[in-house]
């Protein structure tokens, strides 16, 4: 595997989905081998160094961009929920409120973070022409991306292999969850993330993790990136 510090920037035609993960290079590229394969991605294969257990990978930072808060429903529209009298409130003024955090149907609702912003960006140490391979074979990165959210513009990936590496650090805070044991800088915040692959089979353990995700354009500009 050719090893390089790397910057990865990704064009979007659409908002992105996100829970509330962080969208890490290490998470979209395991969805990529699985898309390219069929199988679950092993640690093996992605395309990323390994340094304590942790994938040299960043959390997905996003050029300026708005975020709004979105529900998405797993197995009826809103069209069909509003023939199930349980799950909506009839308004005075017509219409319908579709209940989202009461009631038996609660579990039917899945609640996203929409970020419309036209950029994503992500650092990493590992081989960048796999890296680009395997984002060449998914249509877009975030949750529901085979319905058309975060679409990639496949024509405009570009990789930058001049800059150092900010895949643990960036301009002084944590760049992904990193192990509180593993954090060397100023204090951060910290909640309990999962850090290992598989992320669902991988205990949670207390991390550090990014709280700035915006950046204006100038930030990833030649010269001005430092861990």
């Amino acid at each position: 595997m050719n090893v390089t510090p790397f910057l990865i920037k990704v064009s979007l035609t659409t908002p992105v989905l996100m829970t509330n993960g962080y969208l890490t290079l290490d998470g979209v590229l395991a969805v990529a081998h699985e898309s390219m394969t069929g199988q679950p991605a092993r640690p093996e294969d992605i395309p990323l160094v390994q340094e304590g257990g942790v994938m040299k990978g960043s959390a997905a930072f996003f050029l300026q961009g708005k975020v709004a808060r979105k529900t998405m429903f797993g197995r009826l529209s809103p069209h069909e929920m509003v023939e199930v009298p349980e799950m909506v409130n009839p308004q005075r003024g017509g219409g319908f409120i579709i209940y989202q955090n009461t009631g038996k149907f609660r579990a039917w609702m899945t609640k996203f973070i929409e970020v419309a912003t036209d950029r994503v960006f992500w650092f990493g140490v590992g081989d960048p022409d796999r890296v680009l391979d395997l984002l060449k074979a998914i249509p877009g990165v975030g949750r529901k991306a085979t319905l058309g959210y975060g679409a990639i513009d496949h024509s405009a990936i570009m990789v930058d292999t001049s800059v150092p590496d900010c895949s643990f650090s960036f301009r002084g805070k944590p760049a992904r969850p990193l192990p509180v044991a593993m954090w060397h800088g100023t204090p951060a915040q910290q909640t309990m993330a999962a850090v290992a692959h598989p992320y669902w089979a991988s205990p949670q353990v207390p991390c550090v993790v990014p709280v700035t995700r915006f950046f204006r354009p100038d930030a990833f500009q030649r010269g001005a990136i430092k861990p």
